[in-house]
Formats: structure tokens, C-alpha cells, sequence
């Protein structure tokens, strides 16, 4: 049985979480009221995951979060944040939680959270078998020796051909093939960098088991933590060309479908040489992956590496003109408009690094080195570029950049300026479909946190107070002119739960929905 901690300041608050954890799922549960109290039950049991309030007395949840990262505890943490507690909200973000839970919480956004933290929690364990698998095994030395050589040959550029343990290579033909784990996955999880020799290990169990229509060997890349290099070989240069791709379209197929891995692999051309230029070229070829999401394997072909031309020169003059004037909306779409490029007339990796170095400059040019560096320092645009999957996320993560740029010079984004009466018009409107600040965001294109605080600044509440507001409303008006049952108003104004929609009707009106019914009708 899983052990869960609540910690909660407020008792009403933490009986109803208990509540709904008992209901729902078979549990051990232990209750704290703030940090300190937690921590004396953190040393004296062993818990499974944690839903922790972020503001509490004595110790609040990021003095909770941070003595157990201190502590090195590998516990998943689920914050729970009222409404107006963002900054608190990011901070423990930052710090690693596993999930986020808005005040009052819903049962949907509640169960779905936990049932995420129980799949980490069974991932994990089934990594730990397999790490524990991995400790009791002995390794192979001279397989060991081999591919080490190999690493050396590729990346330090060192003549092994004397080495016994690469003498069976002699004469061979040679392909390397760089599999990049995308960090982000289907769901969106993030890879802590601490688990990926874990995740390397799993991939790689799973590469060695598969049917072996071809030799290789399997090396660690010194450059970048989340890549494994394959290296092929193979006395028949017509098998080694025509198996390559194949080999790795099946790699790529069993590590989705046995531990849900997205990779992406790139795979050079041949050599009978073990040299350097095998690993670029894999490497060139595997940047592919940002322009083409509809497939994650990609094999060498000779590509040009002219980059800049006339037309891309005019859109880098448009990017600063719209970057200065706060216009995102043709700013994304000039972006965009950049990586949608012929993938077979230009070098990937360069035209990428060109793109992005021209935009940095202009970013630097406006606005100076210090808020570039600050930025990219807070959201690590050098370390994101290894992660994302594809141009629409990169396209997305520039703007974003940006962003954060205007918020910190508070610009004004021209486009963004009427967001929140449009949203205010939505809401009145849409009042019956389930509306929640992250949809908006969505829906209008803008950050979540942005949303919340440009709204509140104009409209004078906030985004959910708002919606609850039209809903009560429209209830009230229901009530008052039609016999309809409460059940079918709740729904007819949002609430697919109706004693839910008791509890936000009572608060608002200091009245149950039938007392309201009967003294309206009384009145009339």
C-alpha cells in the first residue's frame, strides 16, 4: 500500500483531501498541518508522494520543498496553490514538483494529477529493477575495452588499429547512428538529468535484446547526456547500407512501445575508416528532426550548407521591427516562416544556429547583453535547444523568450492589448463549457501567468472570480424564471458537479440555490 502526506494548515481543506484520497484510491494517509511537522513525520516514515498547501504557518511548502531536496529525498510533490499565489507557484516549480493543484480543487484535475504521480511512481520502480538488474550483472572487459577505444577513436580522433580489441574490425565498413532522447516525451514529462543513465540503460537493454540483422556497438556520447552512439560494422557494405535504417526505425518503434521513450536517430554515412566525420555527419543529419516531426529516423545524404539568401535576410529585418514594435502574433508567424525550409538544400545544424544567432543578436542589439543574459540564464535557450522536439516547439520557445524580455522591460504587446475584454466576452458567452485560465491561455494564445495578471490589472478580479461571477448569474436568472431542477441549471451553467455548484452558489449568495428559488418566486 502507497503512503501519501498531506500537509494543509487548514483543517476543512485537508479533511476534504483526505476525503477524496480514501474515496478514490486505497492509501496509507498521514496529515501535517505546515513543514515542520511533516518533516518530524518525513524522518519517522517512509512516504510514497506528497500534496503539500504552498502557504503555511511556521513552515510554509517551499521550506517543505527545499528541505527535502536538501535531504536529497526522492519524493514526487504535489503543490497546492490558491488563486494570486503564482510567484510562490513558480518558485516550487523551479524546484522540481511533480504536479500543481488550483484552490478550490476539482475532482477531474485532482484525480488526474494523482494518477500521473502513481505512473511515476510505477516507472520509476520498474527502472529501479532494471538499474538493480544492470548492478548484479558483470560486464563483458573486452567488450568493455572495445567500445571505449571506439569513443576514443570518434571523439579524441586516436589511431586504435593496433589495439587487439578492434583487430576483428580490420578491413570492415562503418556507419555511426546518434540516438537522441527527446527530453520531453508524449506527456510532456521532463527527464530529470539524474534519471537519464537510468533511461540510457533501459534503451539500451532493449537495443541489445532486439534480432541482430546487424553488428554493432553501443557507446556513451561524452558531448551530450542524452545520446547513445551506435556503432555499425559490417564486412558487407551492401548489408551494412541497406540494414541501417531499418535497424533503427525498430529501435526507435520498441522503445516507444516498451518504455514509452520518444527518440530521434541520425545516421551518417559509410566509412572504412573509424573517424570523427562519421559522428558530424550523424549529427548533421539528426537536426532533421526540427523540420520534419513526422518522422524520427534520418539517414546521411550530401546537403548544401549555403544558408542565408536574400528573402531570409528581409524576414530578420521584419523580426526586429515587429520584436521593437510588441507585435507576437506577426513575430511568430515571420519565425515560423524561417524553419520552413527545403531539408535537403540546406546544412540543419547550421541554418538553425544561424537563425538563432541572428535573432540573440537583435535581442542583444535592442535591449542590451544584461537582459539577455538574465533571461537566458532563468530559461536556458542554449540547453532547450538540445531538447526540443521539433520547429513548432522552438518557434514557440523563441517567442516565449521574448516574452519574458517584455515582461521584464514591461513592454505592452501590441496584439495583446484588448486580450482581456475578448476573454471577458468569452466568458459570457461560453459560460457552460469547462472553462479554466489554462484553456484561455490557449485559446488566445498567450502565457497562463500573462493571462491571470493582465486580467485582474483590467477587468478588476480575477480570471476564475469572473467566471464564477457569469455563472451565479446566469444561475440566479434561471432560477428566478424557470422551474427547471437545480441538477440541470448547475449543468446548464458549468458545473457538471452539483454539489459543487451548492457550495460556490451558497458562497456567493449566502443562499442554497432552492432558499434563493423560493424567495424570488415569494417576491414576484
Amino acid at each position: 500500500m502507497l503512503r501519501v502526506l498531506v500537509v494543509e494548515d487548514m483543517v476543512i481543506i485537508r479533511n476534504g483531501i483526505v476525503a477524496l484520497l480514501k474515496k478514490k484510491y486505497n492509501f496509507d494517509v498521514l496529515v501535517a498541518s505546515n513543514g515542520l511537522e511533516a518533516i518530524d513525520i518525513l524522518n519517522e516514515f517512509k512516504v510514497d508522494f506528497i500534496l503539500t498547501d504552498i502557504k503555511m504557518p511556521k513552515c510554509d511548502g517551499i521550506g517543505l520543498i527545499k528541505k527535502i531536496r536538501d535531504e536529497n529525498l526522492e519524493i514526487p510533490i504535489v503543490i497546492i496553490s490558491g488563486y494570486g499565489e503564482f510567484e510562490y507557484a513558480e518558485k516550487a516549480i523551479n524546484m522540481g514538483v511533480s504536479g500543481y493543484l488550483l484552490k478550490p480543487i476539482e475532482d477531474s484535475a485532482f484525480e488526474k494529477t494523482i494518477n500521473k504521480i502513481l505512473k511515476e511512481i510505477e516507472d520509476k520502480k520498474k527502472q529501479k529493477n532494471i538499474l538493480d538488474e544492470y548492478k548484479g550483472a558483470k560486464e563483458v572487459i573486452s567488450e568493455l575495452g572495445t567500445t571505449l577505444l571506439i569513443q576514443d577513436a570518434i571523439f579524441r580522433e586516436i589511431d586504435i588499429t593496433e589495439f587487439d580489441e578492434v583487430k576483428h574490425l580490420k578491413g570492415l565498413k562503418f556507419s555511426v547512428a546518434i540516438l537522441n532522447i527527446n527530453l520531453k516525451n508524449n506527456e510532456e514529462k521532463v527527464f530529470d538529468y539524474n534519471d537519464l543513465n537510468l533511461v540510457k540503460y533501459s534503451a539500451k537493454k532493449i537495443i541489445s535484446e532486439m534480432d541482430k540483422e546487424i553488428n554493432f556497438y553501443l557507446i556513451d556520447s561524452p558531448n551530450c547526456a542524452n545520446q547513445i552512439i551506435i556503432f555499425f560494422y559490417d564486412k558487407d557494405e551492401t548489408n551494412l547500407e541497406n540494414n541501417t535504417y531499418k535497424f533503427c526505425q525498430s529501435i526507435s518503434e520498441n522503445l516507444k512501445k516498451f518504455i514509452k521513450l520518444e527518440v530521434s536517430i541520425g545516421i551518417s554515412d559509410l566509412s572504412s575508416k573509424i573517424e570523427k566525420k562519421l559522428y558530424q555527419q550523424a549529427e548533421d543529419y539528426l537536426q532533421m528532426r526540427f523540420f520534419r516531426n513526422d518522422r524520427n529516423v534520418f539517414k546521411y545524404n550530401k546537403i548544401k550548407t549555403s544558408i542565408i539568401t536574400d528573402g531570409i535576410i528581409e524576414r530578420i529585418a521584419l523580426i526586429e521591427k515587429y520584436i521593437q514594435r510588441g507585435d507576437l502574433i506577426n513575430l511568430r508567424l515571420i519565425i515560423e516562416s524561417l524553419f520552413v525550409v527545403n531539408v535537403y538544400d540546406v546544412n540543419p545544424k547550421c541554418y538553425i544556429s544561424t537563425i538563432l544567432n541572428e535573432i540573440i543578436e537583435i535581442i542583444i542589439k535592442l535591449y542590451g547583453y544584461d537582459v539577455y543574459n538574465l533571461i537566458n540564464s532563468k530559461i536556458g535557450l542554449s540547453r532547450y535547444i538540445y531538447e526540443v522536439k521539433d520547429t513548432e516547439a522552438l518557434v514557440n520557445f523563441i517567442v516565449k523568450f521574448i516574452e519574458e524580455i517584455y515582461e521584464i522591460k514591461n513592454i505592452k504587446k501590441v496584439n495583446n492589448e484588448n486580450i482581456p475584454v475578448q476573454v471577458k466576452k468569452y466568458i459570457e458567452k461560453n459560460y457552460s463549457e469547462d472553462l479554466s485560465v489554462k484553456k484561455l491561455a490557449e485559446l488566445f494564445n498567450v502565457n497562463y501567468s500573462y493571462l491571470s495578471a493582465i486580467f485582474t490589472k483590467e477587468i478588476g478580479e480575477s480570471v476564475v472570480s469572473y467566471i464564477t461571477k457569469v455563472r451565479i448569474m446566469k444561475a440566479k436568472k434561471l432560477l428566478e424564471n424557470t422551474s427547471a431542477d437545480i441538477g440541470t441549471i448547475a449543468e446548464s451553467v458549468g458545473y457538471s458537479d452539483l454539489q459543487y455548484f451548492y457550495r460556490v452558489f451558497k458562497k456567493n449568495t449566502q443562499k442554497t440555490p432552492m432558499s434563493y428559488r423560493n424567495i424570488t418566486k415569494k417576491v414576484q
